[in-house]
């Protein structure tokens, strides 16, 4: 193909394909292009060339927009397009996989147009996490082309993404001319108040101005003419409220830098003020916060880089590994660069990717194996060896081939060592048996036998052996017979002396019984029972032993308790050693005894416990004297007295609550009585303070009069009265200056009545066009235009609202159209995905019954509809291998049964041979009967994936009737 018309990737980016053999070129791929925003050029784009992670080229655009490069042969590159405030883009350029010849001269992909998108709030860019497009070489045209598979599969997203770019584009320029109109009214109604000298009205509308456009110079400098102008003409108490209520507003919308600049201007007129510290602290603390809050996006973004960069570092090692045949270990890397970059596609293809050769690799290893196992079973050893030889081509590090092969080889060498070991075993045998080492003999003729069962002498021999060693038994019996009245006579006798032995025990003469048996153990010493007894014989003998030493213990004790009048102990002591010599007559005497003295002492410990409460009855009475004291002395308010009372109450019953708790009252009513007191001499203080104060205050409200800062005056005056309410002369002053006000305010009432509907109107109509504003921007539109309707109706004249009306019916209108588009499509998909469920469940059932070639083909259906869906992509997989392994087994089996049975009959012995082994993907059930010169066979194949095939001499049949012959064979 020697020309490619302009091709257009999804209004991504557009080339000319043009083939290039020019000498200058060389080696490489030159692209050429430029970058565009809605049909013109974009400077300041970084148009990067990455290898890997690895920065091969880099260029930024100027205003021509234009970039190139020169790329190599033989690697897997990228060309990212990057530039602030718009959204990254890349292109895969695979230049591996070249044309040795073709490539010497060099190819050209000229006039590549990338358009750049910008970025919206609210706008869903992760289509542009994959590549936009795909170029690679194409063997067939000989050129580098787009990879127009890859194109359709990221076309709807990017087709999505496109029409939400528009519609906020289109937003945006309304939304701008909204804000140039509103910021422009703001502008002419500030310089109208301006003109007038209405500096408080003007200096409103050149604020509204500046939080519509912050950048603009013209109102912030109106603004700070004017505060220069109302500073001149303002009090020292005017001016700081100005900048305190300034500072306030800016504050509440989160304006940091101009409260700052506000309340720094309120200190410089009251340095002492703490209210604009305390904000100003406040306003260090968010300036502060936002500082952080940059440094850590700051450092999520470098973090973000290090991903990348890691990503790339992944993905170059996964291609090298890839481009080297080492799979296994692509994929690895590949799963890494997916951890560091879970959204991107390419680590996603390349695993895909990777697994279907994985796939065909296993498919081809799978059918080697296959091949040598049917060579194995057919004893055909050498063919066997080279096939498996070419399973390890395919895959080297499997064990299974080379562990065949060592087996096949191990199995050729003992067939060799057969016939020399069979000759080795007849003469050892022989030698065995002229020793009358009989056993040893006939083992070595059964492994002679085993090696050759066809032959004959071994087998005579072992007849031979059997018989002799049949007469042997026969004599060993008789003397077994012999010994066997021996030992019943030494039975008789053992048992009689068991006898005797057991009664001794029971009648507890445990001396006699243990030397008889002694006795019985020496007539038969492998019997246990007497030795047992002899072991309990000598345990009574020593517990009773053990008793008589712990009952003399505990006497010894108790005697030693009672000689130190210890008498609850020596009891203990005494009631011991009773417990184990109940009937013994000293340790009751002594009982009695101690019984007695304990009586004694108890008599004794009663007679103190008496005086003890005798005692604490006289300490109660005196408490509750000195508690009944304190009481009266406290109900009267007597609170010294009843503090030494209740004191003595205390001292004569430390452990009561009662006194403590009477105590703190007390102390605590001396305490008021005392504050009172101070509190009397501070008001008194107080007074004076405050009518020096207030004398103050009255003349500086005089002062503010005489100056007619009647405002400032009646301040004073009402600072002077809420000090001293009972005050006449501030009552009398409040009075005078209010009058002076009254007069004052006449005077500009009517003016400003006139001003004020004036700019009632005004506002009205702005809050109108805002919330119309508000609303729109919230995408309420029906809020919107009635909002402006409503701007119409109170200032009729403007053309602003009828005009924004339109604009938003149209908006609505486009926003309806592109519902019902997106209506379509999700039916469209609705549609495909229904006829896709319906073909998966035909093929799946097509599968089921067996019938490959139309399940292949309804599956090949359904994938069309969704290709991105596996299931239909393993099914065919499936049957693939199905067909083939079909197709193997024919093959193999096309030579005439005639022959192929006979040649089962000269292998196989008469009758049923069966076994079952693994054969790759596969467990195998082979079934092999043999009558006269014809050998059948049956085989089931059970695949992993749970298939089951039936065949009868490599020819497939249904279950049913392979499981009836098969339960003929016998």
């Amino acid at each position: 193909m020697n020309y490619f018309k302009h091709f257009a990737l999804f209004t991504l980016f557009s080339i000319l394909l043009i083939p290039s053999f020019a000498q200058k070129l060389g080696p490489t791929l030159l692209i050429t292009g430029q970058v565009e925003e809605e049909r013109s050029n974009l400077d300041g784009v970084v148009v990067s060339l990455l290898k890997g992670d690895s920065l091969a080229d880099k260029i930024v655009t100027t205003k021509n927009g234009r970039f190139n490069f020169e790329i190599p042969y033989n690697s897997l590159y990228y060309i990212t397009f990057e530039k602030d405030n718009y959204a990254t883009k890349t292109l895969e350029v695979d230049t591996r996989e070249v044309d040795e010849d073709m490539g010497k001269y060099g190819f050209e992909i000229p006039k590549m147009k990338m358009e750049m998108y910008p970025i919206f709030e609210d706008i869903d860019y992760s289509a542009l996490d994959k590549p936009v497009g795909r170029f690679h070489y194409d063997q067939l045209n000989a050129f580098f082309v787009p990879d127009k598979r890859y194109q359709k599969s990221v076309s709807p997203a990017i087709e999505r993404l496109e029409k939400a770019i528009a519609e906020a584009r289109k937003e945006k320029e309304i939304n701008s001319e909204i804000l140039d109109q509103d910021y422009q009214l703001a502008i002419e109604d500030g310089d109208l108040f301006f003109e007038e000298k209405d500096y408080e009205n003007a200096l409103l509308q050149y604020e509204a101005a500046h939080s519509l456009k912050p950048g603009e110079v013209y109102p912030k400098d109106k603004i700070e003419e004017i505060n220069e102008i109302l500073d001149a003409n303002r009090s020292e108490e005017e001016k700081y409220l100005a900048y305190l209520d300034k500072g306030d507003k800016a504050f509440e919308e989160e304006m940091w830098e101009d409260a700052q600049n506000y309340y720094t201007a309120a200190l410089k007129v009251y340095p002492e003020k703490t209210y604009p510290q305390e904000q100003l602290v406040i306003i260090d603390q968010k300036l502060q916060e936002l500082a952080d809050l940059k440094r850590q996006q700051e450092l999520a973004a470098k973090e973000a880089k290090e991903l990348e960069k890691l990503y790339f570092a992944a993905i170059d090692e996964g291609d090298k590994a890839f481009l080297k045949g080492e799979y296994l270990a692509a994929k690895e890397f590949y799963k890494q660069a997916l951890e560091y970059r879970p959204e991107e596609g390419k680590p996603v293809n390349r695993i895909a990717e990777i697994d279907g050769i994985l796939a065909d690799i296993d498919k081809r290893y799978n059918a080697m194996v296959a091949q040598a196992d049917a060579s194995l079973e057919a004893e055909n050893y050498e063919m066997s060896i080279n096939q498996y030889k070419k399973a390890l081509d395919i895959k080297p590090n499997e064990a299974y081939p080379q562990e065949q092969i060592t087996e096949i080889e191990q199995m050729m060498g003992v067939m060799a060592d057969n016939n020399k070991r069979y000759d080795q075993l007849l003469s050892d045998a022989k030698s065995s048996f002229e020793k009358k080492d009989y056993t040893n003999a006939k083992l070595l003729y059964q492994k002679a036998s085993d090696l050759k069962p066809q032959e004959q002498l071994p087998q005579e021999r072992i007849a031979a052996i059997d018989a002799l060693l049949a007469d042997m038994a026969a004599q060993e019996a008789e003397q077994a017979r012999l010994e066997q009245e021996r030992l019943a006579k030494l039975k008789a006798e053992y048992d009689d002396i068991i006898v005797q032995a057991d009664a001794k025990y029971e009648a507890g003469a445990y001396a006699e019984a243990k030397t008889l048996y002694q006795s019985a153990a020496e007539k038969m010493p492998e019997e246990t029972y007497p030795k047992q007894r002899l072991v309990d014989v000598d345990i009574k003998l020593k517990a009773m032993a053990n008793l008589e030493s712990a009952y003399k213990d505990a006497i010894s004790k108790a005697d030693n308790l009672y000689a130190l009048k210890s008498w609850t102990e020596a009891k203990a002591a005494y009631e011991r050693a009773l417990e184990l010599k109940p009937n013994e007559a000293h340790p009751k005497t002594r009982l009695e005894e101690v019984n007695a003295k304990l009586s004694e002492i108890a008599a004794a410990e009663e007679l103190r416990r008496q005086q003890e409460l005798a005692k604490q009855k006289e300490i109660e009475e005196t408490y509750k004297g000195h508690i009944a004291t304190a009481d009266a002395a406290f109900d009267a308010e007597n609170w010294n007295e009843a503090l030494t009372a209740y004191q003595s109450a205390k001292a004569t019953k430390p452990q009561e609550t009662y006194p403590n708790q009477r105590i703190k009252i007390v102390e605590a009513k001396l305490a008021e009585i005392a504050a009172a007191e101070e509190a009397a001499k501070l008001a008194a203080e107080q007074a004076k303070k405050n009518k020096t104060q207030y004398d103050n205050l009255i003349a500086q409200g005089n002062s503010f009069v005489n100056v007619k800062n009647y405002e400032a005056a009646k301040k004073k005056y009402e600072e002077a009265a809420a000090l001293i309410p009972q005050g006449e002369e501030a009552q009398q002053k409040l009075a005078e200056v209010d009058q002076l006000l009254a007069a004052q305010q006449a005077a500009t009432a009517a003016a400003e009545k006139a001003e004020q509907e004036r700019i009632k109107t005004e506002q009205a109509y702005l809050a109108a066009v805002n919330k119309a504003k508000t609303a729109f921007e919230a995408k309420q539109y029906d809020a919107a235009i009635t909002g402006y309707q409503e701007a119409a109706t109170i200032k009729p004249d403007e053309t602003l609202p009828a005009q924004r009306i339109e604009e938003i019916n149209q908006l609505k209108a486009d926003l309806a159209a592109k519902a019902e588009a997106d209506r379509k499509a999700e039916e469209e998909r609705q549609r495909k995905l229904t006829e896709y469920n319906g073909l998966i469940e035909e093929a799946d059932g097509q599968f089921k019954s067996e019938d490959y070639e139309k399940a292949k083909t309804t599956y090949t259906k359904a994938s069309a509809l969704f290709p991105e869906e596996a299931h239909p992509k393993a099914q065919i997989n499936k049957i693939n291998v199905i067909l083939e392994e079909r197709a193997r087994i024919a093959a193999e089996n096309a030579k005439n049964d005639t022959e192929f049975n006979y040649e089962l009959a000269k292998k196989y012995p008469e009758g049923k041979t069966e076994k079952t082994y693994k054969e790759g993907n596969k467990t195998v059930t082979q079934i092999i009967y043999v009558t006269g010169k014809r050998g059948d066979e049956y085989r089931k194949e059970e695949f992993s994936w749970g298939q089951t095939f039936y065949l009868k001499n490599g020819k497939e049949i249904n279950e049913v009737n392979w499981k009836r012959e098969v339960s003929k064979l016998k």
